[in-house]
């Protein structure tokens, strides 16, 4: 990553009390991820990395002009409470 890249870095970090498991299927599955994520807001459904498990990464894009495109990943951590 530039220092570029670096500075127009956005991070969210949430806790979910939901399994490990059960947040990847929501992230990684296109049934369930559409139901939050539309595929019509990326810029194709593959993703572009994908650590099994532990992290997924999409392309997105703006429906309408300019058409901006910028990247999402989704990473999977236990926490210490479940």
């Amino acid at each position: 990553m530039t220092k570029a890249e670096a500075d127009q870095t956005i991070v969210q970090e949430y806790e979910v009390d939901a399994a490990p498991d059960k947040l990847w299927r929501a992230v990684s599955i296109t049934e369930y991820r559409e139901q939050w994520l539309p595929s019509g807001d990326l810029d194709g459904a593959e993703p572009l990395s994908l650590d099994e498990g532990r992290s997924v990464r999409y392309a997105m894009k703006e429906p309408e002009p300019p058409f901006r495109r910028s990247e999402v990943t989704f990473e999977i951590e236990p926490i210490e409470a479940g």
